[in-house]
């Protein structure tokens, strides 16, 4: 376990799992990119140090089951230490709050014109 420990804090938890294939994080974040979807914007940002974002807006589109990509990222950011405030999934969209120490991700998937978008936002808690 201190080898873990060690890994994750010289390297920072982002680079780690991103290493690791089992998640992809946008780079030198703690924010997870949604499997298989392009990089549309990011900007805006500010970083916390170690490999965590303090403030910054990040979008992507891609394709597949709103739903289940959805629930798919909620789980691989949870992985991350993100806990989740609120969820809410309706017909076409589902949104959410996660908390980690003293940051807020709020993100928003939606179904657009037969593409997915998502939208994810990172800023302090006020």
């Amino acid at each position: 376990m201190k080898t873990f420990a060690a890994v994750v804090s010289v390297l920072g938890v982002g680079a780690f799992f991103a290493g690791c294939g089992s998640v992809e994080v946008y780079p030198e974040t703690d924010v997870v990119e949604p499997g298989g979807f392009r990089l549309v914007t990011a900007g805006g940002f500010e970083p916390a140090g170690e490999g965590r974002l303090q403030r910054g807006t990040i979008e992507y589109e891609g394709q597949g089951d709103l739903v289940q990509t959805f629930r798919e990222w909620m789980a691989a950011m949870s992985d991350l230490g993100w806990n989740r405030a609120t969820e809410n999934v309706v017909q076409d969209k589902a949104t959410a709050t996660l908390r980690r120490d003293s940051r807020t991700c709020t993100v928003e998937f939606a179904s657009v014109q037969g593409k997915l978008k998502a939208l994810i936002k990172v800023a302090p808690i006020q």
